[in-house]
């Protein structure tokens, strides 16, 4: 049912861990209320320091969560949410305010691209080396994980891909 639930600390070539999978009764929780869909409830446990439990109830009561169907997360990256669990959501990044669709914020990265400069999604990778202190929450491609200090909360692949674009993320104060 479950993804790998990894605790074992994975070493980054800097000798740093990027990778501490699930909070123990994070993990408890999810194999016992038998959802696959787990991604934001179990980020915002981790994220705002909190049981699954109380992270799931407020997914249900405020973002319409439904059981195996996952949370559709619109409403906090487009302002509608200020507070999650007594943290207070941060964005960070560049705001694009002509977006009619999808987060008004995004990381975006200006690269060199054959002698022109060109605004790309950054990645997982250089997410990781930009931001080393903080907890935020991160979205990629329909999958939502946490990063405190550095350090990627998620499922085991969540820090091994780290040239996944980073779509959206915002900072818990």
């Amino acid at each position: 049912m479950l993804k790998e639930i990894d605790v074992k600390l994975l070493e980054s070539s800097n000798g740093k861990a990027i990778n501490r999978g699930w909070r123990e009764d994070i993990a408890e929780s999810i194999e016992k209320m038998g959802d696959d869909a787990y991604c934001v409830p179990a980020s915002l446990a981790h994220g705002c320091e909190v049981s699954y439990e109380r992270a799931y109830k407020f997914c249900e009561t405020k973002l319409n969560r439904k059981h195996g169907r996952g949370t559709i997360i619109d409403s906090i990256w487009q302002g509608g949410v200020k507070r999650v669990l007594g943290k207070r959501i941060c964005f960070v990044g560049r705001v694009d305010p002509y977006r009619r669709s999808g987060p008004k914020n995004n990381y975006v990265k200006t690269y060199k691209v054959a002698g022109k400069k060109v605004d790309r999604n950054g990645t997982v990778g250089s997410f990781l080396k930009e931001y080393t202190e903080g907890t935020y929450l991160v979205g990629v491609d329909r999958h939502l994980f946490c990063i405190k200090d550095g350090v990627v909360l998620g499922n085991r692949e969540d820090a091994l891909q780290s040239r996944k674009q980073v779509h959206f993320f915002c900072k818990l104060k």
